[in-house]
């Protein structure tokens, strides 16, 4: 499902409303999303954590597909069928996009009601106590983030940093697999007393073994990405099933094969 955020504002959102998500549809399609340093070991309890990007600009990332646009965490019925839901995920329907000079909040359109809903604005024009925490929560997760990325960079700066083996990786493309980076045990446990001591206080050291220990999620995550599958071809089957082709190309419905 396509997402199209803009920016609030009271001049377009002074007398609208917003809806609190009720499901996951909104990340059906999204396979890969950003981790904040604070939230890696709970990340790293249910899916892979991986690199990506050059040495100098290392991006913490969570794997939650094998494939763009499939997340297999999100099964048919729209709900989330992990046992961790990012924290990326969890502020939708906002998020802060960048300018190139600032962060702006800015929401899902989809989610911009005219009646029921939240509302954007108080009586006085200020942001509304919801949309307040909301922003809150936001401005947590960028710092976090932002120190997620610095402790990714003194990793990578002390040469820890190396391709995934693709072994540890079963049953991801090899194009996709050749742009994840990891965590190098015998080069971490090379360390010097000196590094090692500057890299736990940055909390370099933590995420590092979070994301070790994360890739012992890879099989869950192909567990769920083989249930969503094998989901999937049911419902297709039984629809071919109920619908049958007639003699002359439309389609017939086959009534007794529905449920009652």
């Amino acid at each position: 499902m396509p997402t199209n955020y803009v920016p609030v504002s009271r001049e377009h959102h002074g007398l609208r409303r917003w809806r609190r998500y009720d499901n996951y549809a909104f990340a059906r399609e999204i396979h890969i999303i950003d981790v904040a340093l604070a939230e890696t070991a709970k990340v790293a309890s249910a899916m892979p954590i991986v690199f990506v990007g050059p040495p100098e600009a290392l991006e913490l990332r969570a794997l939650m597909g094998l494939e763009p646009g499939n997340n297999s965490f999100v099964g048919s019925d729209s709900q989330w069928h992990g046992a961790y839901v990012p924290a990326f995920l969890r502020g939708h329907p906002f998020k802060f996009l960048s300018t190139g000079q600032e962060l702006v909040l800015c929401i899902d359109q989809a989610s911009i009601a005219d009646e029921a809903g939240e509302s954007f604005f108080d009586d006085a024009g200020a942001l509304s106590p919801a949309i307040q925490h909301v922003v809150s929560f936001l401005q947590q997760l960028e710092v976090s983030r932002q120190a997620a990325k610095l402790a990714a960079a003194d990793l990578a700066r002390l040469g820890l940093v190396r391709p995934v083996v693709p072994d540890a990786v079963p049953g991801l493309a090899p194009h996709h697999a050749a742009a994840l980076l990891g965590v190098d045990a015998q080069a971490l446990s090379a360390l010097s007393d000196h590094d090692f001591a500057s890299l736990r206080a940055t909390g370099a050291i933590e995420l590092a073994y979070h994301q070790m220990l994360s890739l012992e999620q890879w099989p869950a995550l192909l567990a769920h990405t083989k249930r969503k599958r094998d989901h999937a071809e049911a419902l297709s089957a039984r629809a071919a099933a109920i619908y049958q082709p007639a003699d002359d190309g439309e389609l017939q419905i086959d009534w007794n094969r529905f449920k009652t």
